[in-house]
């Protein structure tokens, strides 16, 4: 859940001149802020409103900043300006700063925060000229003469380095002006009387949550610790999650209490909080007067039925029993009378599919539709259940020759299979599963002291030959309909991809997703669409039988995320993979470089490939290595007795070894 604590008031204060008449840096919150989050708060809900502003002095100048009003783009109606920790503020996309001078001012420049830069916009001024702007700019300057100049930022990120599918902000350290008058101490900010209002009990609580106006509420009540989830956030962050219940109702509390607890902790009444609406899941944010807890009883799951389960039990400690995990489009689902889609917050290391299963979790909601956030996952037993194993290959139509590899994420597991329709199980020992002819693999994995996994199959039919025209394939991402299978978002903003990739011209392409589901995604801003691969993901350019690669064109945003031959000569927006001699399919993985860089977006692939020159037929098929494979499909050395598939060039015979 995406959080910002957001303080502007009294956060600007002048520094010594440098270069300019006025040199305004941004600085840490000061004491009236620090010493109140209460009126911090209130005084960013003072910009939150369509229209609303927020103004302050220093010395001969005064500052404005406007949120849009209510004719702006809806998507950035009620952002308001936050101030951040780093010492930078940002100003979003449709808003507006606004200088006022007691002199004419002759020159302002903003000095662009490091976070400025991945998302700014274009700048307009409402007099004089704003000097032409262009990718990697760390200033944004102004030149003419005036003593008001309101500065507009535009909707889309047109010089950042995310792209201009992403929302516009100007986010700056430091502002230099040239005439104008002289700073001065910034005069200190009154801070607006906050009203604690106090109830009683969670149930008191929630019922003054909202979407916007977030009023501070003190709960009188003691409570108690369900669970308590700090989990790792963006750029070294944390992200405090407290659930606790008394008898009235469950609260989820975001935001660091100072305090460790522990199932069945007794917090005493007397704490504080903002009280929010979080897109239906009511919350209590910027949290204060938490005391240390004591010990209590355990607090046990309720046990409900999937029919019973709506919004309503929002932040409740649940366990169904005997249920299905299933999954379906990229994504799980727990199943019965319904389907409640799961997110994996509390890092499970894995989660189990399969029947009779018992699901121990929070209750979350996201815009009216319920969500699972599974603590724990057991079988009838009580025991943990082995994930199923994976195939590197999705199931269907291969080409001859595709090998397939057996992976289980439980760490330890043994991995059993069999491909030819009995139950003799064989151990899986790492070795790829080729596919000569139509195949169905069938596995599951077993682990000491746990319930094996469900079985699970993959069957495969070998591809007819492709009749392949000239030399170049392409995927148009931007355009889903002209993919094969042919794609279509509809109203949603993103689709994961069908497990068995896409086909162009003969050219195959697949994948393996990483952190996420590798989709098509719709962005909210310019509707423009692209493929979002992962970081630990990857995707694989394979050309059609008797082929080999030429070029792989590559266009789309964060294209230096991919591990290139030449990764130094990527750049932001294209890159050509020129293959090397005879190679007839290319892996791209996807890396973490920075924070920004998380996957590659892809906006078109264009892959050129030729006619392979095989020599096979200079050198005859009796020349051609001798392979042999088991009955099952698994290569070997066919140096013991048995009963083989003997393969060289492409004749294959069975043989029998003595």
């Amino acid at each position: 859940m995406k959080k910002l604590l957001l303080t502007l008031a009294a956060a600007l204060t002048c520094a010594s001149m440098a270069f300019a008449d006025a040199s305004i840096v941004i600085k840490e919150q000061n004491k009236v802020t620090a010493d109140n989050p209460a009126a911090t708060r209130d005084l960013y809900e003072s910009t939150k409103e369509e229209g609303g502003t927020f103004s302050w002095t220093s010395g001969d100048f005064t500052f404005t900043v406007t949120t849009p009003p209510a004719a702006a783009d809806a998507k950035y109606a009620n952002t308001a300006a936050a101030y951040n920790k780093a010492g930078d503020l940002r100003v979003y996309a449709n808003s507006t700063f606004t200088i006022k001078a007691k002199e004419a001012m002759t020159k302002v420049v903003f000095n662009i925060s490091t976070q400025g830069k991945k998302r700014l916009a274009r700048i307009t001024a409402s007099a004089g000229t704003i000097a032409e702007q262009a990718k990697g700019d760390a200033t944004v300057t102004w030149t003419g003469s005036a003593t008001e100049v309101t500065f507009t930022v535009g909707s889309n990120a047109n010089y950042g380095s995310e792209g201009e599918t992403k929302a516009g902000q100007l986010d700056f350290n430091s502002f230099d002006i040239t005439g104008g008058g002289k700073a001065g101490a910034s005069e200190p900010v009154t801070p607006p009387v906050v009203t604690v209002e106090e109830v009683n009990d969670i149930a008191g609580f929630i019922a003054k949550c909202t979407k916007s106006s977030y009023p501070t509420v003190k709960i009188k009540g003691d409570v108690r610790v369900v669970a308590q989830y700090n989990l790792p956030g963006k750029n070294n962050s944390t992200n405090y999650n407290l659930y606790i219940q008394d008898a009235s109702g469950s609260l989820l509390v975001f935001g660091d209490t100072k305090f460790e607890y522990k199932n069945g902790d007794v917090i005493a009444g007397g704490f504080q909080g903002a009280a929010q609406d979080y897109n239906g899941t009511y919350e209590l944010s910027s949290p204060e007067g938490f005391t240390a807890g004591t010990t209590g009883a355990a607090v046990e799951p309720k046990e409900m039925s999937m029919d019973e389960i709506s919004a309503a039990n929002v932040n409740e400690y649940l366990i169904l029993k005997g249920v299905s995990i299933i999954e379906k489009g990229g994504k799980q689902y727990v199943s019965d009378d319904a389907e409640f889609e799961i997110y994996n917050k509390f890092k499970l290391e894995s989660i189990p599919t399969g029947e009779g299963l018992n699901v121990t979790f929070i209750v979350s909601v996201y815009n009216g539709n319920v969500q699972v956030y599974p603590m724990e996952i057991t079988t009838a037993s009580g025991k943990e259940k082995v994930a199923a194993p994976t195939f590197s290959v999705a199931a269907g139509a291969v080409n001859e020759g595709t090998e397939v590899t057996l992976a289980c994420a439980t760490e330890g597991a043994t991995i059993k299979y069999t491909v030819d329709g009995t139950e003799n199980w064989l151990d899986y020992a790492g070795t790829a599963i080729v596919i000569n002819q139509a195949t169905t693999i069938k596995a599951y994995a077993t682990a000491e002291g746990m319930d094996d996994s469900e079985v699970v199959t993959a069957e495969y039919t070998i591809k007819a030959p492709v009749e392949v025209v000239g030399n170049e394939a392409t995927f148009n991402f931007t355009e889903p309909s002209t993919l094969d299978p042919a794609q279509d978002l509809g109203e949603e903003t993103s689709l994961d991809v069908p497990a068995t990739g896409f086909t162009a011209n003969g050219v195959t392409l697949t994948y393996a997703n990483g952190t996420a589901a590798t989709r098509l995604y719709k962005d909210y801003n310019s509707g423009a669409i692209q493929l979002h691969v992962y970081q630990t993901g990857s995707f694989t350019i394979a050309a059609p039988a008797g082929y080999e690669l030429v070029t792989i064109e590559m266009t789309g945003n964060k294209l230096k995320s991919i591990e290139l031959n030449n990764a130094a000569d990527a750049s932001a927006e294209a890159y050509t993979y020129t293959a090397a001699a005879k190679e007839t399919s290319k892996t791209f993985n996807v890396i973490k470089l920075d924070n920004d860089n998380k996957r590659a977006d892809l906006s078109t692939i264009k892959v050129t490939i030729k006619k392979a020159e095989s020599g096979i037929e200079a050198i005859g098929t009796e020349q051609a290595p001798v392979e042999y494979y088991n009955l099952q499909g698994v290569r070997v050395s066919g140096n013991e007795p048995g009963l083989y598939i003997r393969r060289q060039g492409s004749k294959a015979t069975k043989v029998l070894v003595k």
